[in-house]
């Protein structure tokens, strides 16, 4: 196993405009802003991007240059794990009705709920409802938000041969992407 340790924004510019960004929380996210209207902020972020040199990796057309494609694992693989993703252990899921986390709406725009609070409250239902075949997974940001609701109940222990059912937490989002990130079977 190798571990790589790096700071947030390793790669982004150093500064913008006075401010620390590598290894600073202004890293995160959108590390420069306002990309749109201001041509300085412009002209970094190309810099940067460029730093990845995108036309060794990129056709033309846009497409990956196929001796990368080819580095991609194939068949049951593509997900390291053929368990993975559901896989071949797929279990159906009991899921709540999800008509009760509807949102009244009387006419257009004329309704305001919290999208994320409503999401975490039927995931955290889903969660007690599997606690032996799901799991929430996703950003660092999911337990900050509203959708941390579904932490809620999953602190807890169903048995000792699963385990805990906490949601997964990564500081990457393309990792959490890659764990196809609001919620996956295990």
């Amino acid at each position: 196993m190798i571990i790589l340790r790096t700071p947030k924004g390793w790669t982004a510019p150093n500064d913008l405009d006075g401010h620390r960004l590598e290894g600073s929380w202004r890293a995160h996210q959108i590390p420069i802003p306002d990309v749109v209207d201001n041509p300085a902020h412009l002209q970094l972020l190309e810099a940067w991007m460029r730093r990845y040199r995108p036309e060794e990796l990129f056709d033309a057309e846009g497409r990956l240059v196929p001796h990368l494609k080819a580095l991609a694992p194939t068949g049951a693989r593509r997900s390291g794990n053929p368990h993975a993703d559901g896989g071949v252990l797929r279990i159906p899921l009991r899921l709540p009705d999800f008509g009760a986390s509807a949102v009244p709406v009387s006419a257009p725009g004329a309704s305001r709920a919290p999208a994320t609070q409503i999401l975490g409250e039927f995931l955290r239902d889903v969660m007690r409802d599997n606690m032996g075949n799901f799991r929430v997974s996703g950003p660092d940001e999911t337990g900050p938000t509203a959708c941390g609701r579904s932490t809620k109940p999953a602190r807890r222990r169903d048995s000792p041969a699963t385990g805990p059912r906490t949601p997964m937490a990564a500081s990457s989002h393309q990792t959490a992407a890659s764990w196809k990130c609001s919620a996956s079977t295990r």
